[in-house]
């Protein structure tokens, strides 16, 4: 099993540090109303279209995709892409044997994941017919 945890600065500075730098920044995406549909919309389209499956953690959620190896550049894309946006996100990207998954952990403070809530809601009534 290979796992991959980023977190912003996270080579930079020890866990409690960055989980203090975490909490104290603001929850606002720093793209623009109209790029974040956009940025929204494609990621429905291209990533969040492809769960199935979803756990929720202490502080965050954990989203399933099947195996595919494309698809893992596809997330380390949206990986690097969010921490520039939202760097109070904190991801860990994880790839079992062949063929078992991938998984994709998402968290943060206790905000995070009720923003976290709010998106995956979103994702979800955008699957259905």
């Amino acid at each position: 099993m290979i796992l991959m945890a980023v977190t912003h600065n996270s080579f930079a500075q020890s866990s409690e540090d960055a989980e203090s730098n975490m909490s104290s920044q603001p929850l606002v995406c720093k793209l623009s109303e109209p790029e974040l549909r956009k940025r929204k919309a494609t990621l429905q389209k291209e990533v969040f279209s492809r769960i199935h499956k979803v756990e929720e953690l202490e502080t965050g959620y954990r989203l399933y995709f099947p195996d595919d190896q494309e698809f893992v550049l596809k997330l380390m894309d949206f990986i690097l892409a969010e921490r520039t946006c939202c760097p109070f996100f904190q991801f860990e990207l994880g790839l079992g044997t062949y063929n078992s998954g991938i998984w994709l952990g998402i968290t943060g403070t206790g905000e995070v994941k009720e923003m976290l809530l709010g998106l995956i809601e979103e994702w979800k009534e955008a699957q259905e017919p």
